[in-house]
């Protein structure tokens, strides 16, 4: 279509990005009704929010290595191995106190991290969290949370990801052919 000059980058990113949304939101909210319920969590508003802006952002890394990586087996495993790392270095397996100074980067690249320690706060914090809530939350160095500063920054992932993808489709899918 764009060897025909019938559509540009923008618009297809755009409506890529707004077409998932529903789906996205979908699963978010079954996931959360289950979950929720089921393991007894605090705060069912902010486990759909968190679990929707972290699947959002998931979703444009992998719009972005999809775009950058043409061949699909090797896309899926550059993806696998950057959310296996992020998993790794978010703070739950290794508090960030403990992780390695040439690993700190990981855990603050990941936007795992964030959503984690949203989830760690939203049901260990303040009077919900239960008798050992700040044990808990000081033993993943997790003491005081901004929710806001974690929305904030799993946002800005999405957006500069979709621009990435934007710059990607522009510059190396250019539509014309060989």
């Amino acid at each position: 279509e764009r060897a025909n000059g019938d559509i540009d980058c923008l618009p297809y990113v755009v409506a890529n990005f707004l077409a998932g949304i529903p789906c996205i939101a979908a699963i978010a909210l079954v996931s959360t009704v289950l979950v929720t319920q089921l393991a007894d969590l605090n705060g069912f508003g902010d486990f759909f929010l968190n679990l929707l802006l972290s699947l959002i952002a998931a979703e444009s890394l992998m719009h972005l290595i999809g775009a950058a990586q043409p061949h699909y087996i090797i896309g899926m495993a550059v993806g696998s191995g950057l959310f296996g790392m992020f998993m790794l270095c978010e703070g739950f397996m290794v508090p960030e106190s403990d992780i390695p100074v040439g690993w700190k980067w990981g855990y603050h690249l990941a936007f795992h991290t964030y959503s984690f320690k949203w989830f760690m706060y939203n049901q260990f914090g303040g009077e919900d969290g239960g008798l050992v809530g700040d044990a808990i939350l000081k033993r993943y160095d997790i003491d005081t949370e901004d929710t806001t500063e974690c929305i904030v920054v799993l946002l800005v992932y999405t957006l500069v990801l979709e621009i990435g993808f934007f710059a990607v489709l522009k510059v190396f899918h250019t539509g014309k052919r060989n």
